[in-house]
């Protein structure tokens, strides 16, 4: 399947890069945005985590008018724990002592690029396959607490990823993708589906 996709990735680029006229590839468009996916993962981990994750987080893109898109971004992850462990933990407020199970959360940065076409004659609708890199800093631990236990997931470091995606563009800062994502290595990370919205145009 991997080596499908990188076929496709390669023959579009092509396609693109072949009907491109000079005069259009002059100007970047910069944009600023919030970003919500769901990632389906390893239901065979022996992790002891629940086998869907949501990550929600901001992002820098830019789109090379016609063929070219990347974008680099920050995500907030959270999935269910289902090893946790407890800990007695002490409410500054309430000064009092209470038992805290621990959750699985972190913080996700990913860089991607990729080619993409607008569809004539306005130009509204985008199509395109994106490739990606994630480096993920994820652990279990106790949330808000400082001093306690916390156990990092090493296996959620590194994953590599294609996403192919369809925009729409509602006026020049206002853009709305849909996209899905495969990812090709990474042991924990199957894919995902999630939504970009940009909100500021530079």
């Amino acid at each position: 399947m991997t080596k499908t996709l990188t076929l496709m990735v390669f023959l579009l680029g092509t396609l693109l890069c072949s009907q491109a006229k000079a005069g259009s590839i002059d100007f970047y468009n910069y944009y600023i945005g919030l970003q919500l996916q769901g990632i389906s993962l390893d239901d065979q981990s022996d992790q002891g985590l629940d086998d869907s994750a949501w990550t929600a987080g901001v992002f820098y893109k830019a789109r090379l008018k016609d063929y070219f898109q990347f974008a680099v971004g920050v995500d907030y992850f959270y999935t269910e724990d289902k090893a946790p462990f407890e800990q007695e933990v002490n409410d500054k407020l309430s000064d009092e002592t209470r038992s805290v199970s621990s959750d699985v959360t972190g913080l996700s940065w990913y860089l991607e690029a990729g080619v993409q076409y607008k569809f004539p004659p306005e130009d509204r609708w985008t199509l395109g396959l994106l490739a990606g890199y994630r480096y993920s800093n994820i652990s279990r631990g106790i949330l808000a607490c400082s001093g306690c236990e916390d156990q990092e997931l090493p296996d959620f470091k590194n994953a590599a990823y294609l996403k192919p995606f369809v925009e729409y563009q509602w006026t020049k800062s206002v853009i709305t993708q849909l996209f899905f994502t495969q990812y090709v290595s990474g042991d924990q990370f199957e894919n995902g589906l999630g939504l970009q919205i940009t909100v500021w145009a530079m």
